[in-house]
This record gives C-alpha cells, sequence and structure tokens, in this order.
C-alpha cells in the first residue's frame, strides 16, 4: 500500500510540473497605480486596432506553459488573471502555440523532452470600461 502511494505522489508531482506554466508581468507606467479587477471583466482584443477607445498601457505580460498540458485558452486565462491583478479593464493578446516539432511534444507528454506554448498580452487600462468593469466584478466577487 506504501509502494501505491509513492507511486502516485511521484505521478502528481509529474503532472503539476508539466502543466505549471510561467508568467512574467513588466509594468509599463509604474507612476500609475489602477485598482484591482478580475478575469471575469477584462475583455480580450487580437489587435490594438480592434480596441474601440482610448486607453493606458498598464503592463507586458508572457506566459508559457507545457505545449501537452496547456492551451491558447490556458494562458489567455493566466494571462486575464496577471491582468487583473495591475487594474487592467482589457489585453491585446498575441498567443502562439508549441514551438516544437511532433516528436518534441511526445517526448514533454512522457517527460523526456520539452515543448512549449507561449503568448504574450499588453494590459491596458480604457477609461471608459470603468463601469463595466466594476459591475462585472461586483458580480463575481
Amino acid at each position: 500500500m506504501i509502494k501505491y502511494w509513492k507511486h502516485l505522489a511521484v505521478v502528481a508531482v509529474f503532472f503539476s510540473a508539466a502543466c505549471a506554466s510561467g508568467i512574467n508581468i513588466t509594468r509599463t507606467t509604474p507612476q500609475y497605480g489602477f485598482a484591482r479587477t478580475c478575469a471575469e471583466a477584462v475583455t480580450v482584443f487580437d489587435t490594438r486596432v480592434a480596441v474601440p477607445s482610448n486607453y493606458y498601457e498598464i503592463s507586458y505580460i508572457t506566459a508559457e506553459g507545457n505545449a501537452v498540458w496547456t492551451t491558447d485558452e490556458d494562458l489567455v486565462n493566466r494571462m486575464k488573471q496577471s491582468a487583473a491583478e495591475v487594474g487592467a479593464t482589457a489585453i491585446i493578446a498575441n498567443t502562439t502555440g508549441p514551438s516544437a516539432t511532433a516528436a518534441q511534444i511526445l517526448g514533454a507528454a512522457v517527460g523526456t523532452g520539452d515543448a512549449d506554448r507561449s503568448g504574450s498580452a499588453l494590459a491596458i487600462y480604457q477609461p471608459s470600461e470603468e463601469a463595466r468593469v466594476r459591475a462585472a466584478c461586483a458580480s463575481n466577487p
């Protein structure tokens, strides 16, 4: 029975390490402090042109994770959470697929190699969206 639990613990550590994704936040306007928002209220745009109103650039966010266990949606959600922590109302996201060959992805799945999925986003604050964000965050505490 103890041997079973040891194997289970090793498998759990392996999967948690494989699923972990790194996040890096670089403040672009440290002189401004915006109140935290919530990830549910952060809108995702794919280009600067798509943003319908004026905005402040708050931070540049990069995220990466194992391509086998991390999807583009996972990366965007992590970037939205990070953006909400610095007070963003939206992000301009850019995600990329796996930066590896099929053999590297297979190797990453069994723990012998590495294949990363990465993305970046510009966290922005839109003054015109403040009321919408407050209402969305009030309903999602």
